[in-house]
């Protein structure tokens, strides 16, 4: 791999957009600061050829609207990719079409998901990146000779670990699907947001009633905006344990506010109309489905009938059954699955629930019995 090239002026990347505008595939990634904010600061951005040419784009000197006309019609190379797709999207305004994700096509051959690049790297090259230097201070100016070495290596060893892994890919025929789960990057909430139904995955939630779930939105719909507005992470604001205990007590002043000995005095003189505020407005709305009773048993089977479609199949159960898909399968049935986990897990999966096909334990481990009166 060339060095790279540190690129600090708008003028500069709109030179750089004309030069790889040829370039079929290009990898790409970032630094930034994501910590006690609830937007990523976005410090650098890098990219590279198949060549071996890379640049580190500065963004706290250079704007990268002159990528815009580069980001579709062609293949972006990340690794774990989400945060990086989603500050392109941002700081672009537009979004690939087509992306491969090592991380994510790992886990179509049996490798961990998510997995660390050095796990990838060593795995199918041999290789060791430089020491980490991820949480090193991306705004320090300059950049210390480390710093860009890191920063370049990463991205520069995209090219050759993508291919490595498409080759093992492409006789097990999921070439496609394991483009499709990258792309999926984009489709996802992302990285810096909190999704408003992530209290449909906790246990207790069959327990809660109409007014308790309607409570509970309204504060999370409230709590994500504040998080935008002040740019702080949602949990630092209010952590989920009290916004359930708020939602289940329902206080209509602050005096009942002040019964919750974790509702400090400071909390309630900053945000304590405003929490109430919300409680009001969420009484006045229908409430959210309610989860059925069945449905965090059912989550506990499915995920361990993933990790046994994972040792048969070699797709990793953590990405097959992501938790937002377990959740959507838990409550929907297999008919809830779309893309290419309705082809490559929907036929088994429905055995299975059909009660055509067991669970049982091998080596210690889950396995699928063969399914009841036909092949699997």
């Amino acid at each position: 791999m060339q060095a790279p090239k540190l690129i600090e002026h708008t003028e500069d990347v709109e030179a750089l957009a004309r030069t790889l505008e040829g370039e079929a595939r290009l990898a790409l990634d970032t630094e930034f600061h994501a910590e006690r904010r609830y937007h990523p600061d976005l410090m650098l951005v890098q990219i590279a050829t198949e060549d071996g040419r890379c640049w580190v784009i500065d963004t706290t000197r250079a704007t990268l609207w002159p990528l815009a006309s580069l980001v579709k019609g062609r293949t972006w190379l990340v690794h774990g990719g989400a945060m990086d797709l989603h500050l392109l999207l941002q700081h672009t305004g537009q979004a690939p079409d087509d992306v491969l994700d090592a991380q994510r096509m790992a886990a179509f051959v049996g490798g961990r998901y998510p997995a660390k690049l050095e796990r990838l790297l060593d795995r199918w090259l041999g290789l060791q990146p430089p020491p980490s230097r991820a949480m090193s201070d991306w705004g320090r100016r300059p950049l210390s000779p480390e710093q860009l070495a890191y920063a370049a290596a990463d991205v520069g060893l995209l090219h050759g670990l993508v291919r490595s892994i498409e080759d093992e890919i492409a006789p097990r025929g999921h070439l496609a699907w394991a483009g499709q789960a990258s792309l999926e990057l984009l489709d996802e909430t992302p990285p810096w947001q909190v999704s408003l139904d992530l209290w449909r995955s906790w246990e207790i939630a069959p327990e809660l009633d109409d007014d308790e779930r309607a409570a509970l939105v309204g504060l999370l719909t409230w709590r994500e905006q504040l998080a935008q507005d002040r740019d702080q992470p949602p949990r630092h604001i209010l952590a989920d344990g009290l916004l359930l205990a708020l939602a289940r007590s329902r206080p209509a002043s602050l005096d009942q506010l002040a019964e919750d000995r974790r509702v400090s005095s400071g909390l309630r003189r900053s945000m304590g109309e405003a929490i109430l505020g919300s409680l009001r407005r969420a009484r006045s709305g229908p409430p959210p489905a309610p989860v059925a009773p069945e449905v965090p048993a059912r989550s506990a089977m499915l995920r361990a009938w993933a990790m046994a479609f994972e040792r048969g199949h070699g797709i990793s159960a953590s990405l097959a059954l992501s938790s937002e898909w377990l959740q959507a399968v838990a409550e929907g049935g297999p008919g809830a699955l779309r893309g290419w986990r309705e082809q490559a897990l929907k036929p088994q999966l429905e055995a299975f629930w059909q009660g055509r096909s067991t669970l049982s334990l091998a080596e210690g481990m889950p396995a699928l019995a063969a399914p009841q009166g036909g092949a699997g």
